[in-house]
């Protein structure tokens, strides 16, 4: 996968937030969700393929 091209995101879904896959907009079956977004990007940098820096 290039650097850059995102396959997966996450987006806030009332109290925690969610991994998704871009092509279809859907929740990924089988991952947890995320109580904090440092969580959900950590792993979102993870599927995508992308050296994780923290903020």
């Amino acid at each position: 996968m290039a650097q850059g091209t995102a396959k997966y995101y996450y987006r806030i879904h009332g109290s925690h937030y969610d991994i998704c896959e871009k092509a279809t907009g859907q929740r990924v079956a089988g991952e947890p969700v995320y109580y904090s977004r440092e969580q959900a990007r950590r792993r979102v940098y993870q599927l995508n393929g992308w050296r994780y820096k923290p903020c």
